[in-house]
């Protein structure tokens, strides 16, 4: 048994687990939680949206960050992102716009319309 702990083979599979570990907690640090495109749309028309972004191109996405003490459903977190397909990138812009237009985006935040699109 002692041999195996001297040996190289030991560090590799420990540096390697050591990585594998690192990757999972700095990938889910932050990052957009995946979720239905309706629930998105669900959480816009309620006004639980603080900000949010559409791209478009080949990543149809929208990506979404909730008001604080705001939850989407069963899920925890603030940042969602979903796809969406078609026309659906003009439903969602509308339905921002007409957020914004009401003051339920704040302010500060860009009008829709002058966003610049992202590919």
């Amino acid at each position: 048994m002692k041999r195996y702990f001297r040996g190289p083979v030991m560090w590799i599979v420990l540096a390697v687990l050591a990585v594998v570990v690192l990757m999972n907690v700095v990938g889910s640090g932050g990052g957009y939680k995946s979720v239905d495109t309706s629930e998105v749309i669900k959480a816009i028309n309620t006004g639980q949206v603080e900000t949010a972004k559409l791209t478009t191109g080949d990543s149809q996405m929208i990506k979404i960050e909730l008001k604080q003490c705001e939850k989407l459903g069963k899920h925890d977190g603030t940042k969602f992102q979903a796809n969406y397909i078609g026309d659906q990138g003009v439903q969602l812009a509308q339905s921002l716009q007409t957020k914004y237009d009401a003051g339920q985006i704040p302010t500060g935040t860009p009008s829709p319309r002058t966003r610049p699109a992202r590919s």
